[in-house]
């Protein structure tokens, strides 16, 4: 527990510091998806130390910062790929907590978001799981 108690302050050290840089450059989108990403981290890890409450809550602040990012700026598949991811692991986190309608529905967002990826992305002719267990519905889309 002391070394996830030692990467937890850690991960708040990284928060505040990617918080200061989206504050003092706010045009700088790569600044908010790595804060969005910073939660999303903090999250996994509040979810494998047994605090789901807390990891819900690093989900959402990650949620709405790529969700904002992906509803600005629409042509950018990037943004869109990590708000799927993020919804897959809030579907991950109340499945596990026995939230089953949560996580269907959930999952059922990110799977709308990867279907208009890939109707918008006709190039994109396969794609393979993810190889991190721990996002085990994610999928990659890879083009050819």
């Amino acid at each position: 527990m002391g070394q996830q108690a030692a990467a937890l302050t850690a991960y708040g050290h990284a928060l505040a510091i990617r918080q200061n840089l989206v504050v003092a450059n706010p045009s700088i989108t790569n600044l908010q998806l790595e804060l969005a990403t910073s939660h999303n981290n903090t999250g996994l890890l509040l979810r494998q130390t047994g605090d789901p409450r807390g990891a819900l809550f690093a989900f959402g602040q990650a949620l709405a910062i790529q969700q904002k990012l992906a509803d600005a700026n629409p042509s950018v598949t990037g943004f869109q790929e990590e708000l799927a991811l993020t919804h897959i692991l809030i579907g991950v986190l109340l499945h596990r907590t026995g939230d089953l309608a949560g996580a269907w529905a959930a999952h059922g967002q990110a799977l709308a978001i990867q279907q208009k990826l890939v109707a918008a992305n006709p190039e994109v002719t396969y794609c393979k799981a993810s190889p991190n267990p721990s996002m085990p519905l994610f999928l990659f889309w890879v083009k050819e």
